[in-house]
């Protein structure tokens, strides 16, 4: 299995990564179409790391993306720091998400671990640190949730260890 790495990045607009087979297209757009800052649908085993993302409708977005790793990467002025659905075995490790309308918007996914991230700050109408939707069987620990108009949500979620927040 091949990984794809984006790694010390300033992105002030998007990068579209979108993978079939062994097909991988990027495509880098300036700020005024005001996309996601990584946008990845259909992908697997990828690396995330150390990226500053701002001015970006949502950060990193997640579509059907499994056995992927997101760590030191700082994610700021967004709508959805992490905008996040039906992908399963994700490790998101020591991420800022700050002054974002959410931090974090998580649904429809299972076996995730979310460790050592600060969810800061955190205004707006889903003004949430870290919101879980229909997510199962994941771990949260050691986050820093602080300054969010609410700090973490749980809707129709079960089996999940939340340690250490």
């Amino acid at each position: 299995m091949s990984i794809t790495r984006i790694q010390s990045s300033k992105l002030r607009g998007e990068l579209e990564h979108i993978s079939t087979q062994h097909q991988v297209i990027f495509t880098i757009a300036i700020k005024v179409r005001r996309g996601n800052g990584i946008h990845q649908w259909n992908c697997e085993g990828n690396l995330i790391r150390g990226n500053e993302i701002s001015d970006a409708r949502d950060g990193i977005f997640f579509s059907f993306t499994n056995n992927s790793r997101v760590e030191n990467n700082l994610i700021q002025h967004t709508r959805y720091g992490l905008h996040y659905m039906y992908s399963d075995g994700n490790i998101f490790e020591n991420n800022v998400f700050r002054e974002n309308a959410a931090g974090a918007a998580i649904m429809f996914s299972r076996n995730l671990v979310v460790r050592g991230n600060h969810f800061e700050n955190n205004r707006g109408h889903r003004a949430y640190g870290l919101i879980f939707q229909s997510s199962d069987h994941s771990r949260l620990e050691r986050n820093e949730i602080t300054e969010n108009a609410v700090g973490l949500s749980f809707n129709q979620c079960n089996d999940n260890t939340i340690v250490g927040n």
